[in-house]
């Protein structure tokens, strides 16, 4: 997350060449939690931006060659590894179709990275657990620093700043979290709100 939030120069000559485009489209592309995280890219784009925002279906492109016109288009595909094959292959059509194309990912030199024309590393490193945790909140995390920039934002860059001090200090309790959560039993419920980054 710190390298990720430290990469601010390279973000900021991301946001900017892909803003001199002046797309009037935004595509968000990935599979699993890397679509998720599109999700909120998508939430970012059109509330801070005011770009309208989708998610891509790869397969109209890969699978059923529809001949899409994405000139005045921004393509963000989204992959942990950079290797996730529909979503390389919807880059590199993208790319050849007009499109502006940037990929967040953790491997420069993936597949993803290589068919962009701008590449931000999220610097995850090997994601082990299930829930794709690393490279969730680090996806995240890359997408409200490129829509911040591109919009001008500054009250919002300076926060996520402080985000991997306040990361760390949440990580220093763990066992007290964990033995209160141990405690909750069936004390309570719980309620999931609709927010930025649900459907």
């Amino acid at each position: 997350m710190a390298a990720v939030v430290s990469g601010l120069a390279q973000t900021e000559g991301a946001a900017a060449a892909s803003r001199s485009a002046e797309p009037r489209f935004v595509f968000c592309v990935g599979r699993g939690s890397s679509d998720h995280a599109g999700v909120y890219g998508k939430y970012l784009a059109s509330t801070l931006a005011g770009l309208p925002t989708g998610l891509a279906a790869p397969s109209a492109a890969v699978l059923y060659r529809s001949g899409m016109d994405l000139r005045n288009c921004l393509v963000i595909a989204l992959s942990q590894s950079g290797e996730t094959p529909d979503v390389a292959e919807f880059l590199a059509y993208s790319r050849l179709h007009g499109a502006v194309t940037i990929a967040i990912t953790d491997k420069q030199e993936s597949t993803i990275a290589q068919a962009a024309e701008t590449v931000l590393r999220t610097h995850s490193g090997e994601e082990r657990a299930i829930p794709a945790t690393k490279s969730y909140t680090s996806q995240l995390a890359t997408l409200a620093l490129v829509w911040s920039i591109w919009s001008n934002r500054d009250d919002l860059v300076e926060p996520l700043d402080r985000l991997p001090g306040a990361m760390t200090a949440v990580l220093e309790q763990e066992d007290s979290i964990v033995d209160e959560d141990l405690n909750i039993g069936d004390r309570s419920r719980s309620r999931v709100p609709r927010k930025v980054g649900h459907r």
